[in-house]
């Protein structure tokens, strides 16, 4: 029986035993996720990411150790992956198109001596490249590529994610807003268990004047939010 240590999201720490016939996957899956899942997508990005204890270095530290558990830190399992990830980047010369493989393959000759001195190396005219990627535009990012955007716009801003209710309000810095009806995230679904509402939260970044975005960090215009009468 293996065994492990995790933090809680508390910052405890708690030891889970993996029998034989269970896996580590399967107890992250049932067991450890269901304990982080409200957690991380409440703090993952927090307004003092430099402090000691603050909840995104604690969702940090969580994942860290989430992929050590995971991938395991014996020495046969890290070979294992090692020997995985060669593959997915190497590949046999005898693979590559014949231009790239006489090249290579010139490279390896032995000690130049009497008239192969005055044989010069080839190089083909052409090899083929492969093309580089594209940046994604702004609207295919993940919610963790959008946060870090955010981050390098606003290093010093206070960023803080408010509940938003069934009518679209919320509350911050003492004075009540509403979401209008043309931010469309905000709908509710008809379901047969009731209405269902995707997003639960907006965030909010005080960096001299606010800003807002959506739960997934997607921008909302000024004018999409508007101040409420107390």
């Amino acid at each position: 029986m293996d065994q492990k240590t995790v933090y809680l999201p508390d910052g405890s720490r708690k030891t889970y035993f993996c029998g034989d016939n269970q896996t580590w996957l399967e107890i992250v899956n049932t067991v450890i996720l269901p304990k982080w899942t409200k957690y991380c997508s409440s703090n993952w990005i927090s307004p003092n990411p430099d402090a000691m204890y603050s909840s995104e270095k604690r969702v940090k530290g969580f994942l860290d150790r989430l992929a050590w558990l995971l991938l395991g830190d014996v020495d046969a399992r890290g070979s294992m992956y090692k020997e995985m990830m060669r593959e997915i980047r190497e590949i046999p010369v005898s693979e590559c198109s014949p231009d790239v493989e006489n090249f290579l393959m010139s490279s390896a000759k032995p000690p130049v001596t009497g008239e192969d001195s005055k044989m010069k190396d080839t190089m083909p005219e052409k090899v083929a490249l492969s093309k580089r990627k594209k940046k994604k535009p702004p609207e295919d990012w993940t919610t963790f590529e959008r946060a870090q955007k955010l981050r390098e716009t606003y290093p010093t801003a206070l960023i803080t994610f408010c509940v938003v209710n069934t009518e679209n309000e919320f509350t911050y810095g003492g004075k009540r807003y509403h979401i209008k009806d043309s931010v469309e995230q905000y709908h509710p679904k008809h379901t047969s268990l009731g209405l269902l509402y995707d997003m639960d939260q907006i965030a909010v970044v005080d960096a001299e004047r606010l800003h807002w975005y959506d739960q997934k960090l997607v921008p909302i215009a000024d004018d999409d939010i508007e101040t409420l009468e107390d």
